[in-house]
C-alpha cells in the first residue's frame, strides 16, 4: 500500500529513457483522453505509463506531465505559469496500439499540445552539469549494481516479451527491465547507464552525462536521502546521494559546466475537462 504523501512514478515495463527530438513532425496520439480537475487537497500524486498503451495520472500537476513527456528535470523547463505546479488533474489516456516508452512520451506531448494548448521551443543555455563516472580506480562496482544478460531494448520493443518480463523477478525483486524511482529509492530490474544518468538528473536538477564506459543493462538498487520529496519519508539510515552512489553502485558524479537543452514554455492553458 502506498504511504500517504508519497508520489509514485512508474516507468512502465521497460527502462528505456529517450531524450530528443523534443518535437516530432508526426507525433502519435492517444485514442481516448479524459481530464478532470482534482480538488481533493490530497498530497499524494501518481503517474504511470502502463502496459497496452495506457497513461494514468492521479492528482498530478501539469509540471509532472511535462517532466515525463520531455524526460527533463524541472530546472530545465522554464516559463511555465504558476498554476502548472499548484493545480492538480486526473488524466487517463488510452491507445489501441501497443506503444513503447518513447512512443508514449510522444503521445503525451501531443496530448499536452491538444488539450493544454502547449506551445514550446528549445534553447541551448549554459548550465552546471555532471558526469557519471566510476568511483574506484580499479573499476570495481558496488553491491547495488549488477550486470544483467537481459536485452532491455529488445524486451521493450516486443509486447509479448514485456508481458512475460512483468511476471518475473530479478535479484532485487523488480521485474526484468522495469524501474521504480520515488523519494530516494531507485530500483531497476535492468537499465543502461544512460538511463541511470537521466534518472539522476531529475534528482540533482541538472544534466548528467554517462561517462562510465559500462555497456549493456544493469540491475540497480540505490537508496539515499533525496534533495526533494513528495510528502514525508522515513529516511532511516540512508546517506546523501553523494555518499550513497560510491558506496552502493561504485559510481560518482563529477561537476562541470557546459551547454544544455532547455524547454521554454511559450503558451500553456488550463484544459477543458471531460
Amino acid at each position: 500500500m502506498q504511504r500517504p504523501g508519497a508520489a509514485v512514478v512508474a516507468l512502465g515495463l521497460m527502462a528505456v529513457f529517450c531524450r530528443w527530438p523534443l518535437f516530432a513532425q508526426q507525433e502519435p496520439s492517444f485514442d481516448v483522453v479524459s481530464i478532470k480537475r482534482n480538488t481533493s487537497g490530497d498530497g499524494r500524486m501518481q503517474f504511470a505509463f502502463q502496459p497496452a498503451g495506457r497513461l494514468a495520472a492521479e492528482n498530478a500537476p501539469v509540471m509532472m506531465l511535462l517532466l515525463q513527456a520531455y524526460d527533463l528535470p524541472e530546472a530545465r523547463i522554464v516559463g511555465a505559469p504558476s498554476w502548472a505546479r499548484a493545480e492538480r488533474f486526473d488524466v487517463i489516456a488510452t491507445s489501441s496500439s501497443a506503444p513503447n516508452l518513447e512512443q508514449m512520451r510522444l503521445m503525451l506531448r501531443s496530448l499536452l499540445a491538444r488539450r493544454f494548448g502547449l506551445s514550446a521551443h528549445t534553447e541551448m543555455r549554459d548550465a552546471q552539469r555532471y558526469s557519471l563516472i566510476l568511483a574506484r580506480s580499479d573499476g570495481r562496482l558496488g553491491p547495488g549494481l549488477r550486470k544483467t544478460n537481459d536485452d532491455c531494448a529488445a524486451i521493450s520493443a516486443d509486447p509479448a516479451a514485456r508481458a512475460r518480463a512483468d511476471t518475473a523477478r530479478v535479484s532485487n525483486g523488480q521485474p526484468p527491465c522495469r524501474t521504480s524511482n520515488a523519494n530516494g529509492r531507485l530500483v531497476s530490474g535492468g537499465m543502461t547507464m544512460l538511463a541511470l544518468a537521466v534518472a539522476l538528473s531529475f534528482e540533482v536538477g541538472q544534466p548528467v552525462d554517462d561517462q562510465t564506459g559500462l555497456a549493456g543493462d544493469y540491475e540497480v538498487t540505490l537508496e539515499y536521502v533525496p534533495q526533494r520529496t513528495f510528502g514525508s519519508i522515513d529516511a532511516g539510515d540512508r546517506a546523501p546521494l553523494v555518499t550513497a552512489l560510491p558506496e552502493q553502485l561504485g559510481l560518482k558524479l563529477e561537476a562541470h559546466r557546459g551547454p544544455a537543452d532547455f524547454l521554454v514554455i511559450d503558451r500553456l492553458e488550463r484544459p477543458t475537462e471531460n
